[in-house]
């Protein structure tokens, strides 16, 4: 039985920046092996999962379900006293950023926060 609390907690933990969402990808293509009669990709990395009808009509019916699989992403730019200096990966609005947890992916991943000098 597919577990949908379990999968979207591993789909929101898993980690996909614009143009790496290579990750996530790989888990929806694991979880949806058995609910879908054909996967394909097309050339900027989209997963389309094709599932065919079992009793086809003269006049076929055809629903798309669509998502994005990117999450909201930084890249450092530059390190000063012990700060870093990002940059937005992706489209997003960067007054929401402020107090932010975040995670710095690096040799070891380190928890981080958001933050700005003050005024």
């Amino acid at each position: 039985m597919f577990d949908l609390k379990s999968h979207l907690r591993a789909l929101v933990n898993a980690h996909g920046p614009s143009g790496h969402e290579a990750p996530v990808r790989a888990l929806l293509r694991e979880a949806w092996a058995g609910l879908v009669d054909e996967f394909r990709e097309d050339g900027l990395g989209s997963l389309i999962g094709i599932r065919r009808a079992t009793h086809p009509l003269e006049t076929p019916r055809r629903i798309m379900l669509a998502a994005h699989m990117d999450e909201i992403a930084l890249m450092v730019t530059d390190l000063r006293d012990g700060f870093l200096r990002v940059q937005k990966v992706g489209g997003m609005d960067h007054r929401i950023l402020l107090a932010q947890p975040v995670l710095v992916h690096g040799r070891e991943t380190l928890p981080g926060v958001v933050a700005t000098k003050p005024p």
